[in-house]
Parts: C-alpha cells; sequence; structure tokens
C-alpha cells in the first residue's frame, strides 16, 4: 500500500509543482562608464550610463544600485561591520581621510532627475524612485555623474 501512494505521489504530486513554478528570468543591465582618476586626491571622477531592461513578470517603480564606494563611508556600514566581527579593525579605526565614498550623484531619465534613498545603516544601496512605471519588457536608460573617494586598501576598493 505504501508503495503505491509512492508512486501516486511520484506521477501527481511533482509534476504538478514543477509545472507551479515562475520561470526563471534575470533582469539585464548594460553599462556605459567614463572616468577619469586623479591619482594624487584619490578621486575617481566620471559619468556612467545603465541600460536596464525588465525582464522580470512584473511592472518595477524602483530599482535598487548597489554604491560600492560607500560600503567604506563610515564604521558602521555592513562591510565594516563584518570586518570588526572577523577581528579586522584596521578599517573600523581608520581616520576619515582613509575612508571612501561616492557623491555627486544625480540620477538622470530622459532628462528628468530621479529620486533615490539610502538608509544610514546600508549607505551602499540606492533605492531609485523611476518617474514612470517599468512595465514587464519595457527598458530605460539612467544616467548620472559621480565622484568616488578612493579609501585606503582594506579590501577590493582600495
Amino acid at each position: 500500500m505504501q508503495i503505491r501512494n509512492f508512486i501516486l505521489f511520484l506521477y501527481i504530486i511533482i509534476p504538478a509543482v514543477s509545472f507551479a513554478q515562475t520561470p526563471y528570468w534575470q533582469q539585464q543591465v548594460n553599462t556605459k562608464i567614463n572616468v577619469t582618476l586623479d591619482d594624487q586626491k584619490h578621486f575617481l571622477r566620471g559619468w556612467e550610463t545603465i541600460s536596464y531592461l525588465n525582464n522580470s513578470p512584473d511592472t518595477l517603480h524602483h530599482i535598487y544600485l548597489h554604491l560600492w564606494a560607500n560600503a567604506y563611508k563610515h564604521d558602521h556600514t555592513p562591510f565594516a561591520e563584518q570586518q570588526y566581527q572577523q577581528g579586522k579593525t584596521n578599517f573600523y579605526y581608520a581616520k576619515a581621510s582613509q575612508r571612501g565614498y561616492i557623491d555627486s550623484l544625480n540620477f538622470m531619465v530622459d532628462g528628468n532627475s530621479l529620486s533615490y534613498s539610502s538608509a544610514v545603516d546600508t549607505p551602499d544601496i540606492a533605492k531609485l524612485q523611476l518617474v514612470h512605471p517599468l512595465p514587464p519588457g519595457g527598458s530605460v536608460t539612467i544616467s548620472t555623474p559621480f565622484r568616488i573617494k578612493i579609501p585606503k586598501l582594506f579590501s577590493r576598493l582600495g
């Protein structure tokens, strides 16, 4: 009797579950970056253009971007906390002048500025509020100037 129940499970339940799954999708993001390096003052200055194709089944009202340089902004970022928990204290106790950040951002779509925000404890994650919803299959081109203060070598960015 148990074998029969198991066979029914294999033939009925497993195919039903596999058909109920959402098909795999992945957003497509292409970037163009023009940048200059000031190796005396340890700054990058540039302009970035991001082409974003919404391959999801959902309409998007905002997009999240990772502002990597802001992971080095202060001693309470997720990066700083992780380093401290691993016993690596050189970043946690670093001088402000040794840390890094990104600023001078002005995200634009079709000449319209996008508002964006970051939480104090995650300054390396920005939430961009789109001017118009981005439907499935739709695309948007976002551009912004930027300036990055290159930190002392604590990990990848320095």
